[in-house]
């Protein structure tokens, strides 16, 4: 009996590590774009605008 338990207790164990091995691949994939880099593209794009403002507005005075 105690050998029945021991490899009904077992079996599940190598499923778990491939279900958490397939997570990983996911998230390295995603992290070219995620939040944090879409954010930095913004502060990017507004830095940008922001100095056309002002040299616009110096020059069209």
């Amino acid at each position: 009996m105690d050998n029945t338990l021991n490899t009904q207790e077992n079996a599940p164990l190598p499923q778990q590590p491939a279900v958490q091995d397939k997570q990983p691949e996911k998230k390295k994939g995603g992290e070219e774009f995620s939040i944090a880099w879409h954010i930095k593209v913004l502060a990017v794009i507004y830095v940008i605008l922001g100095i056309l403002y002002f040299v616009l507005k110096l020059t069209l005075k």
